[in-house]
Protein backbone atom coordinates (compact mmCIF):
# COMPACT_ATOMS: atom_id res chain seq x y z
CA UNK A 1 0.00 0.00 0.00
CA UNK A 2 1.40 3.46 -0.43
CA UNK A 3 1.47 6.31 1.76
CA UNK A 4 0.24 9.56 0.24
CA UNK A 5 2.27 12.35 1.75
CA UNK A 6 0.15 15.23 1.08
CA UNK A 7 2.43 17.94 0.66
CA UNK A 8 4.67 15.58 -1.72
CA UNK A 9 3.39 17.50 -4.77
CA UNK A 10 4.92 21.06 -3.33
CA UNK A 11 8.19 19.34 -2.20
CA UNK A 12 8.47 18.22 -5.86
CA UNK A 13 7.49 21.31 -6.91
CA UNK A 14 10.31 22.99 -5.04
CA UNK A 15 13.01 20.30 -5.74
CA UNK A 16 11.92 21.08 -9.87
CA UNK A 17 14.13 23.94 -10.09
CA UNK A 18 14.20 27.67 -9.08
CA UNK A 19 11.33 28.78 -6.70
CA UNK A 20 9.79 31.69 -4.88
CA UNK A 21 8.34 31.65 -1.56
CA UNK A 22 6.57 34.90 0.53
CA UNK A 23 6.67 33.65 3.82
CA UNK A 24 4.17 35.36 6.19
CA UNK A 25 4.67 36.01 9.62
CA UNK A 26 3.23 38.21 12.57
CA UNK A 27 5.53 41.57 12.98
CA UNK A 28 3.83 44.41 14.89
CA UNK A 29 3.00 42.16 18.05
CA UNK A 30 6.84 42.17 18.95
CA UNK A 31 8.79 43.68 15.67
CA UNK A 32 12.41 42.28 16.99
CA UNK A 33 11.82 38.94 18.30
CA UNK A 34 9.46 37.96 15.77
CA UNK A 35 11.95 39.09 13.00
CA UNK A 36 14.46 37.23 14.41
CA UNK A 37 12.47 34.26 14.45
CA UNK A 38 11.00 34.52 10.96
CA UNK A 39 14.64 35.48 9.16
CA UNK A 40 15.58 31.56 11.00
CA UNK A 41 12.91 29.90 9.87
CA UNK A 42 13.78 31.53 6.55
CA UNK A 43 17.06 30.25 6.84
CA UNK A 44 16.05 26.55 7.61
CA UNK A 45 13.94 26.46 4.90
CA UNK A 46 16.53 27.82 1.95
CA UNK A 47 18.82 25.44 3.73
CA UNK A 48 16.32 22.19 3.66
CA UNK A 49 15.28 23.23 -0.23
CA UNK A 50 17.99 25.13 -1.71
CA UNK A 51 16.00 25.86 -4.92
CA UNK A 52 13.91 27.70 -2.84
CA UNK A 53 14.19 31.43 -2.27
CA UNK A 54 12.30 32.76 0.23
CA UNK A 55 10.91 36.30 0.43
CA UNK A 56 9.82 37.73 4.29
CA UNK A 57 7.85 40.92 4.05
CA UNK A 58 9.60 42.19 7.25
CA UNK A 59 12.62 42.40 5.79
CA UNK A 60 11.97 43.17 1.83
CA UNK A 61 8.99 45.83 2.56
CA UNK A 62 8.79 46.83 6.49
CA UNK A 63 12.94 47.58 6.29
CA UNK A 64 13.04 49.11 2.66
CA UNK A 65 9.92 51.86 3.85
CA UNK A 66 11.34 51.78 7.29
CA UNK A 67 15.07 52.16 6.88
CA UNK A 68 15.57 48.95 9.34
CA UNK A 69 13.53 46.88 11.51
CA UNK A 70 12.46 49.52 14.43
CA UNK A 71 11.15 48.41 17.86
CA UNK A 72 7.83 50.22 17.56
CA UNK A 73 6.88 50.45 14.21
CA UNK A 74 4.88 53.76 13.09
CA UNK A 75 4.38 53.76 9.65
CA UNK A 76 2.31 56.74 7.84
CA UNK A 77 -0.60 56.67 6.03
CA UNK A 78 1.09 56.54 3.05
CA UNK A 79 3.48 54.04 3.73
CA UNK A 80 1.11 52.00 4.99
CA UNK A 81 -0.68 52.63 1.75
CA UNK A 82 2.65 51.67 -0.72
CA UNK A 83 3.60 48.77 1.76
CA UNK A 84 0.57 47.10 1.03
CA UNK A 85 0.66 47.97 -2.75
CA UNK A 86 4.83 46.37 -2.27
CA UNK A 87 3.57 43.15 -0.61
CA UNK A 88 0.67 42.57 -2.82
CA UNK A 89 2.75 42.78 -6.11
CA UNK A 90 5.18 40.21 -4.55
CA UNK A 91 2.48 38.35 -4.16
CA UNK A 92 1.31 37.97 -7.22
CA UNK A 93 4.67 36.84 -8.68
CA UNK A 94 5.62 34.31 -6.25
CA UNK A 95 5.08 30.69 -6.89
CA UNK A 96 4.64 29.48 -2.70
CA UNK A 97 2.76 31.14 0.13
CA UNK A 98 4.06 29.67 3.55
CA UNK A 99 2.18 29.91 6.55
CA UNK A 100 5.14 30.76 9.19
CA UNK A 101 2.67 30.69 11.99
CA UNK A 102 -0.71 29.59 12.43
CA UNK A 103 -2.99 32.05 11.56
CA UNK A 104 -4.96 34.31 13.55
CA UNK A 105 -6.51 37.52 12.72
CA UNK A 106 -5.94 39.25 16.26
CA UNK A 107 -2.29 38.49 16.19
CA UNK A 108 -1.79 39.69 12.33
CA UNK A 109 -4.97 40.80 10.44
CA UNK A 110 -1.90 41.02 7.91
CA UNK A 111 -0.71 37.74 7.42
CA UNK A 112 -4.36 36.31 7.16
CA UNK A 113 -5.20 38.83 4.32
CA UNK A 114 -2.10 37.48 2.91
CA UNK A 115 -3.69 34.16 3.04
CA UNK A 116 -7.55 35.51 1.35
CA UNK A 117 -5.11 37.01 -1.33
CA UNK A 118 -3.10 33.96 -2.50
CA UNK A 119 -6.91 31.43 -2.08
CA UNK A 120 -8.43 34.22 -4.09
CA UNK A 121 -5.85 33.83 -7.06
CA UNK A 122 -5.85 30.12 -6.42
CA UNK A 123 -9.59 30.42 -7.27
CA UNK A 124 -9.20 32.18 -10.17
CA UNK A 125 -6.94 29.52 -11.98
CA UNK A 126 -3.28 31.01 -10.64
CA UNK A 127 -0.56 28.56 -10.26
CA UNK A 128 0.60 29.35 -6.22
CA UNK A 129 1.01 26.60 -3.67
CA UNK A 130 0.18 26.97 0.01
CA UNK A 131 1.84 25.10 2.55
CA UNK A 132 2.82 26.28 6.34
CA UNK A 133 6.43 26.09 6.91
CA UNK A 134 5.65 23.44 9.46
CA UNK A 135 4.72 20.76 6.89
CA UNK A 136 8.18 21.75 4.77
CA UNK A 137 10.26 21.31 7.71
CA UNK A 138 8.64 17.99 9.06
CA UNK A 139 10.71 14.82 7.82
CA UNK A 140 9.39 13.51 5.04
CA UNK A 141 6.94 10.05 4.80
CA UNK A 142 8.57 7.12 2.95
CA UNK A 143 6.41 4.84 0.81
CA UNK A 144 5.02 1.91 3.09
CA UNK A 145 4.50 -1.68 1.39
Amino acid sequence: MMYYDPIKKIRDEIRKGPTIGYLAYPFFNNPEKNSEEVRYLALKLMEKYPNLFIIVPHFAVGALVLGEIPDRPSFSAEDNFNAGVMELNILSKVDFFIIGKDLDYHESAGCCWEYIFCRWRQSHGEKILITTARELLEEEKTDRR
